[in-house]
């Protein structure tokens, strides 16, 4: 009995047993495809250079957001030291202590 490529026992019909076996193997190499792989890697090319501009303009938007975070945390800060140096100026002045009226000439 002998077995080929396909895995699967041949019998003859005479019933005689062959020791031989068939191995085959098939190599299929594209001469020309048409342009098609290059187009591929082209349309491929362009696809990772759209993500990596949208992913950019990710990055410059959450960089703008933060230094806009910043600012205002900024501005609101010395909004609250100036105003904590009036009421300072104005606990100072004699005519600011309750009870006590300003004197007119």
């Amino acid at each position: 009995m002998a077995t080929t490529a396909t895995a699967r026992p041949n019998t003859a019909l005479t019933g005689s047993q062959s020791p031989e076996q068939l191995v085959a193997l098939i190599l299929s190499i594209p001469l020309f495809d048409g342009f098609g792989r290059s187009y591929r890697i082209h349309e491929q090319l362009a696809g990772l250079q759209a993500r990596e501009a949208d992913a950019a303009a990710a990055e410059s938007r959450i960089a703008f957001e933060v230094w806009r975070a910043y600012k205002t945390v900024e501005a609101e800060t010395n909004a609250v030291a100036a105003r904590a140096e009036l009421v300072k100026g104005h606990c100072r002045r004699p005519d600011a202590v309750p009870g006590r009226r300003h004197r007119h000439p």
